[in-house]
């Protein structure tokens, strides 16, 4: 079989000019717009009567949104459930002015020997956050007596 380097260097280039940069992988593009935060979980807040505000979440500027690409909480609920089950499903949604924005995400806890429910999830299409808006956790069966939550993602431009 004969080798033809000028042909795969031909088709490299070709694609190099006609696939455009914006085309490229989902993602931060420098490691200032990485973004990693813990915070307490906090009722009502702005997320409304029964639902819980991740109260640190970091400053997202106008003309950018915040991308977490995963997420995790800790609860500890009154009465809990059996250990070892799975909880009733509680969504992560965002707020405007403590009305009900858009929903991100539906988890489904899981409940340990302590009477906590824990969440760790992993987004591979990301879950978008706006400037203005606050990220809100629902509420489950039963009172939530404390949380902290935690997540990562990534600071885009607002398209």
């Amino acid at each position: 079989m004969k080798r033809r380097p000028g042909l795969l260097l031909g088709l490299l280039w070709v694609a190099s000019i006609t696939i455009p940069a914006e085309a490229g992988l989902l993602g931060p593009t420098k490691p200032s717009q990485l973004v990693a935060f813990n915070s307490l979980l906090q009722t009502p807040g702005g997320c409304g009567t029964g639902h819980y505000e991740f109260i640190s979440l970091p400053t997202i500027t106008t003309g950018q949104v915040l991308i977490l690409t995963s997420f995790s909480w800790i609860g500890h609920y009154t009465p809990a459930p059996p250990v070892g089950t799975q909880a009733s499903p509680i969504d992560l949604f965002t707020t405007v002015n403590g009305a009900n924005d858009s929903f991100l995400y539906e988890s489904a806890p899981l409940v340990n020997s302590f009477g906590d429910l824990s969440v760790k999830e992993t987004i591979s299409t990301g879950l978008v956050v706006h400037s203005g808006q606050h990220l809100c956790l629902g509420e489950g069966t039963g009172t939530l007596l404390f949380a902290i939550g935690s997540a990562q993602g990534y600071f885009a431009h607002d398209n």
